[in-house]
């Protein structure tokens, strides 16, 4: 059985979140890792003594203000493919490893590519084993409307509390994707927390209801990968405009407040922005970053990660570690 230490850490603990969707499914390379990749992951994790945490613990530390156990993980399976089913699951419950399973309550009663209400109840009946929720379909939320954002919501809710006899209690927004509207609704339906897919560590200061994961597919599913996301190190961001994951304009301003770095260290920053490459960045102040797009964004969905090397005493490399995830919709692109 796969014990969990109780060593701490400083007071910038933090857990790296890991989202999983389909294994050994080529044919959907975008959301497939190989079960080589995954196995390798498992025994990385493993060997090197990384605490594999549930998903409440991290609630429990943020709510009584106790740092997380140090090299704390938690693993976190999207959509609920049936693929996971044949040799990673079967892996985790070995050891008894804790993880997540995100379930679309409807799609999942319609769609033979997803597990079935009989193996999620299976599934929910073991201790390591969470099951939290999307919205009723896995499909892309944000260009709807309040209120069927809303009916998804409760729709959802609904099928999964007369599957599950409960009440969920931890959100995936579907493909990562979120506005203000959206996230308002999840909050106010009584989640206790909500994952995103942008890139990132989670700790204290992390919005509950838009915590950070890193997303593993096959192109980025390299032990040495993974090695990476482990090492990050949250940087303590506030003020970020624009205000809404939702944008109205191909080039937004984009700007935050750093509190945790000094002016030298943010002046050697790097801001990366999918399809556009090294983004210009200016610090305003002491702490304010502000950063200008030269291009227009060509997608709908725009990546921001900001990183920053930290060498620590023990001579182990780390990265400081900010992502961000917008979403464009098809009237301001095209």
């Amino acid at each position: 059985t796969f014990q969990t230490k109780t060593a701490f850490s400083q007071p910038e603990s933090h857990a790296i979140i890991l989202a999983y969707q389909r294994i050994d499914e080529p044919i959907n390379r975008d959301s497939n890792l190989s079960y080589e990749q995954f196995h390798n992951h498992i025994n990385y994790l493993l060997s090197e003594n990384y605490n594999i945490i549930p998903l409440s613990w991290f609630i429990k530390s943020v709510q009584n203000n106790k740092p997380l156990p140090e090299k704390s993980i938690i693993i976190t399976f999207e959509g609920a493919f049936k693929s996971p089913l044949d040799k990673a699951l079967p892996l985790l419950n070995k050891y008894k490893i804790p993880y997540t399973i995100f379930v679309p309550p409807r799609t999942i009663q319609n769609d033979q590519a997803h597990m079935s209400w009989s193996t999620i109840k299976q599934l929910a009946a073991r201790d390591h084993i969470t099951i939290g929720m999307h919205s009723d379909f896995y499909d892309r939320q944000t260009n709807k409307s309040e209120q069927e954002l809303q009916s998804s919501i409760n729709s959802a809710i609904s099928v999964y509390r007369e599957q599950l006899d409960k009440q969920p209690e931890y959100f995936a927004y579907p493909y990562g994707e979120l506005n203000k509207n959206y996230k308002n609704i999840i909050k106010n339906a009584g989640f206790k927390i909500a994952v995103g897919q942008q890139s990132g560590p989670a700790w204290k200061e992390s919005d509950p209801y838009a915590l950070p994961r890193f997303t593993i597919t096959e192109k980025y599913g390299s032990v040495e990968r993974l090695q990476m996301n482990l090492s990050t190190l949250p940087l303590y961001v506030r003020n970020t405009e624009p205000q809404d994951n939702k944008l109205t304009t191909t080039k937004p301003n984009i700007g935050f407040s750093v509190f945790n770095l000094t002016p030298s260290q943010i002046d050697k920053m790097n801001c990366f922005g999918s399809g556009l490459g090294k983004l210009k960045k200016e610090r305003i102040g002491e702490n304010r970053v502000e950063l200008k797009l030269e291009e227009p964004i060509q997608e709908d969905r725009f990546r921001v990660n900001c990183t920053l090397a930290k060498t620590t005493a023990d001579n182990q490399q780390k990265w400081y570690w900010h992502g961000m995830l917008f979403n464009l919709p098809e009237d301001i692109l095209y």
